[in-house]
């Protein structure tokens, strides 16, 4: 998978002027190394509205956060300013990614993959229903270890496609890998056992 890289502001640990690229900024913050997300959840809304605020010149309680269960969280601006504002989040444990598109709809996605995951056996399967024929069979020649790398690798872009086009995981078919046509991926360095992709619309 030959996809461009894109830079990673971690905040606040950068302690610089995150590096934007034609409106899109993916932040990384360092988050308890625990399923709980409560605490994640507080660092990235608080991440979201101080990177907003910069980079949009207005006070931080301008920024207003529209977060119901279930569904992605948005922003509100005043004068409807926010309107072409796509904003994802993405969590693990130890690590959350927080992908701002100031031009339309983005989707990040992220995946712990330790050098033994516990879902290793389940890869065969999941890359046939979920990824198609030819992922499953690319996939089926690797060793272990280089097979859960690019499994996660081919996960977290399906899984960025979906959150772009808000839609749902469902099984592979022709039609559905129709629908991701027009999508730029772009793929991201983060710390060793972390995998992740962003896309957003060509």
């Amino acid at each position: 998978m030959e996809t461009p890289s894109l830079a990673i502001h971690h905040w606040p640990e950068d302690g610089v002027a995150p590096l934007w690229h034609q409106g899109l900024l993916v932040a990384a913050i360092t988050t308890p190394n625990t399923q709980d997300r409560t605490q994640a959840r507080r660092l990235v809304r608080s991440a979201l509205v101080e990177l907003l605020a910069a980079k949009l010149g207005c006070d931080r309680a301008d920024i207003q956060l529209i977060d119901q269960p279930g569904q992605a969280v948005r922003i509100a601006l005043p004068n409807n300013a926010g309107k072409t504002l796509g904003i994802s989040i993405s969590h693990e444990p130890g690590l959350s990614l927080l992908a701002i598109n100031l031009h339309g709809p983005i989707g990040i996605d992220l995946m712990q993959c330790p050098e033994a995951p516990p879902w290793q056996a389940e890869i065969p399967q999941l890359a046939r229903d979920y990824l198609g024929p030819d992922t499953a069979r690319e996939l089926a020649t690797l060793p272990p270890q280089a097979q859960a790398l690019r499994f996660a690798e081919y996960w977290t872009q399906q899984e960025a496609r979906l959150k772009c086009l808000g839609l749902g995981l469902e099984e592979w078919s022709a039609p559905r890998q129709q629908q991701f046509a027009g999508l730029e991926g772009y793929y991201l360095a983060l710390p060793a056992g972390y995998q992740g992709t962003v896309v957003v619309s060509g």
